[in-house]
């Protein structure tokens, strides 16, 4: 069967941080399912190479699903996911909060939704975006950044309007955890349960109950 497990997801991590990892301290993991899919997955490499390489893979049919970066001996790098699909698929980033905005706004008029979302802050505190986009309607929303009750406020209002959270990202901005997340109507469930972080044990105990819920 391990033949047949290709690549879901993926999230490169670090045991020191997210920010400032040092090579051999860099993890990646991943979610398989059973697939006979071909499925391709890069290097963690800088900007320009990754852009390279996803060319070359787009090209032989691929398309990308997930991207994840992280910082390695002072060089932010990053590592994607691709599998087959038609129809637009495109990573844009990183960019600032602005062109973030008006590139959502940009792709949205043109039948595009965002399909994944990644946020880092650079050396100097800025925050920077990255975006893949896939054809897609209806209606979808980018909170953040907020703190974990304000965040969870907004689910629930969100939820109540029909929009369900497909993708979520954490920041810690002076010790404080800012939540940021992607809502979008066309994903079926509007059920938005979102608990804060816990140890690995007590993620299993909460997980097992949620599915125990449905």
């Amino acid at each position: 069967m391990q033949d047949f497990c290709k690549l879901l997801a993926i999230c490169a991590v670090s045991t020191a941080t997210a920010t400032a990892a040092a090579a051999d301290t860099v993890e990646v993991e991943a979610v398989f399912n059973a697939s006979v899919q071909d499925r391709q997955v890069s290097a963690l490499m800088p900007l320009d190479q990754f852009l390279s390489t996803g060319q070359e893979i787009s090209e032989a049919g691929l398309r990308i699903f997930d991207v994840e970066t992280v910082r390695v001996d002072g060089t932010r790098r990053y590592i994607g996911l691709w599998r087959p699909g038609g129809g637009f698929s495109r990573f844009i980033g990183p960019i600032g909060a602005i062109e973030f905005g008006d590139k959502v706004r940009e792709m949205r008029a043109d039948n595009r939704r965002l399909e994944d979302f990644e946020i880092f802050r650079t050396p100097t505190g800025g925050r920077r975006y990255l975006g893949l986009w896939r054809n897609g309607a209806g209606e979808e929303v980018i909170t953040g950044p907020m703190q974990l009750d304000a965040f969870d406020a907004r689910g629930v209002r969100l939820a109540e309007d029909g929009l369900s959270l497909v993708d979520l990202e954490v920041e810690i901005l002076n010790g404080t955890e800012l939540y940021h997340g992607l809502f979008r109507t066309e994903i079926g469930s509007t059920t938005n349960f979102f608990p804060a972080a816990k140890t690995r044990a007590a993620f299993i105990v909460e997980r097992n109950a949620r599915v125990a819920d449905g």
